[in-house]
C-alpha cells in the first residue's frame, strides 16, 4: 500500500534472493524481512519501512499464536500479596513491544484509507507500540513507556518484584503505585497467562 505494486514487487524478488525461504508455509516467508529492509535501497527514502515490517510480522505472529488461560483479577485477589509479588509472570503469547523513531500505529493504518486521505507527519514523532491477540484477532496500540517496560522485563520470566527492580522502583512509592497502576491494566487486558494453566 506505502510503496506500489511495482516497488513492493520488485523488492519482494531481491529478498526472497537474498534469504530463500526456510518454510514451505507462505505464511512464514516474510520472518526475515524486516531485517533485509534495514539494507535496501526502498528503506532509504522511507526509512520508517523496517519498522513497519517489524509491526506486521508480530501481529501476524500474533495472529497464529497459541491459546492460553489468562490470568484473571479475579485470580490475584484469591492469592496473598506476597505470592502475587513473587509469582513468575508469563505475557500471553504473541504479545510484543515494539519501539520506533516512527508513528507507527499512524503509518499501518494508512492501509485503510484513499490516497487523499493521508497525511502522516512521520519526523520526530517516536512511538511505542504493543502487540497483543484478544479473541481472534490480533491488535496493536500505543503502550505508555511503564506497560514497555513491564512486557519488556516479563518476557524473561520475571515476577512482579522482579519488575519493580527492573524499572529501579524499589522505594519510590509513586514508581510502584505507577507500575501496579500498569500491571492491573495488563491483567485486565488478558496479557497475562494464568499461573495454573
Amino acid at each position: 500500500r506505502i510503496v506500489g505494486h511495482e516497488a513492493f514487487d520488485s523488492m519482494a524478488r531481491r529478498y526472497a534472493l537474498a534469504y530463500a525461504p526456510r518454510f514451505h508455509d507462505l505464511g512464514r516467508i516474510g520472518d526475515r524481512l524486516s531485517r533485509f529492509l534495514e539494507t535496501d535501497f526502498l528503506s532509504t527514502k522511507l526509512p520508517f519501512l523496517p519498522d513497519l515490517a517489524r509491526l506486521e510480522w508480530a501481529l501476524a505472529e500474533a495472529f497464529v499464536s497459541e491459546d492460553a488461560k489468562a490470568l484473571l483479577w479475579d485470580d490475584l485477589q484469591a492469592m496473598n500479596p506476597e505470592s502475587v509479588s513473587e509469582m513468575p509472570l508469563k505475557l500471553m503469547p504473541g504479545t510484543a513491544v515494539i519501539r520506533s523513531k516512527w508513528p507507527l500505529i499512524d503509518i499501518w493504518e494508512c492501509k485503510d484509507r484513499s490516497d487523499h486521505e493521508i497525511s502522516v507527519q512521520v519526523e520526530d514523532r517516536p512511538s511505542t507500540v504493543l502487540v497483543f491477540r484478544r479473541g481472534y484477532q490480533s491488535h496493536c496500540t500505543e503502550a505508555s513507556e511503564t506497560i514497555a517496560r513491564i512486557v519488556e522485563a516479563a518476557s524473561g520470566g520475571t515476577s512482579l518484584l522482579g519488575v519493580q527492580e527492573a524499572l529501579g522502583a524499589d522505594g519510590d512509592p509513586a514508581a510502584i503505585v505507577q507500575i501496579l497502576g500498569a500491571f492491573r491494566r495488563m491483567v485486565g487486558e488478558g496479557l497475562f497467562v494464568n499461573p495454573t494453566q
